[in-house]
């Protein structure tokens, strides 16, 4: 979480973010989403967690055999 913040302090455009949440416990997770909310900061997110794919996108994609597909 302290990565995070550091980053946020710089004002990037966008956030790239690969596997955010990964061995956070319940409560991170909902500081790391609620940031990512509050700060309206666009941002890409990389990771196998379903939920939180459900819960943070509107457009998801799939790497299948070096194909990106869109899913929805």
């Amino acid at each position: 979480m302290a990565s995070l913040a550091t980053v946020l302090a710089m004002e990037p455009e966008v956030l790239l973010l690969d596997e955010p949440t990964a061995g956070l416990d319940e409560d991170t997770t909902e500081k790391v989403l609620q940031i990512l909310e509050e700060r309206g900061v666009p941002y890409v997110i990389v990771t196998h967690d379903r939920e939180l794919l459900r819960r943070t996108t509107t457009t998801l994609y799939r790497l299948n055999s070096g194909r990106l597909h869109r899913i929805r």
